[in-house]
């Protein structure tokens, strides 16, 4: 009966985070910091349950919650959320970073990459978090929302025309 809804199930998607901060053509893949992804949101819970519940029944959220939910997802996401990364530009001669000078994905560089990020720009690691967390990024380009450039002109009072 609701069979057309199956399309909207991304609990297997991924979703690409563009980081051009981080190199030239660097970007992030992650799954989704939802329910749809069930490692990640049961871990989430354990680590920060009841300040998660207090949140969701007060509808309120504090910047120290803010900062502790930050920092839960910086120990998070690299186990759950981050999955692979491409572009992504290291010190030449470091550990971890191959000789076309990208740091080589992996756990231990991801944990490394979020405490990097959340002490030194905090505001970069939440436009990850941002796209982890929004379930229409995750959609097939066929049934993602139409953007503002698709919707102009589509107005009652818009004729169309100039």
């Amino acid at each position: 009966m609701f069979k057309n809804l199956s399309k909207f199930n991304i609990r297997k998607a991924m979703t690409w985070v563009d980081m051009p901060e981080l190199g030239a053509k660097a970007r992030i893949l992650v799954k989704p910091a939802t329910e749809a992804n069930p490692s990640y949101y049961n871990a989430m819970l354990a680590m920060s349950g009841k300040r998660v519940r207090a949140m969701v029944k007060t509808d309120r959220i504090t910047a120290e919650d803010a900062a502790l939910n930050r920092d839960d997802d910086v120990q998070l996401y690299p186990r759950f959320v981050i999955a692979n990364w491409e572009g992504v530009e290291g010190e030449p001669g470091s550990d971890g970073v191959g000789e076309d000078g990208f740091v080589i994905f992996n756990r231990r560089a991801a944990e490394q990459l979020c405490v990097a990020l959340n002490e030194q720009a905090p505001h970069l690691m939440d436009r990850i978090r941002n796209t982890a967390s929004t379930t229409e990024r995750f959609y097939a380009d066929d049934i993602a929302p139409p953007d503002a450039g698709e919707l102009a002109g589509n107005s009652e009072g818009d004729s169309g025309s100039n």
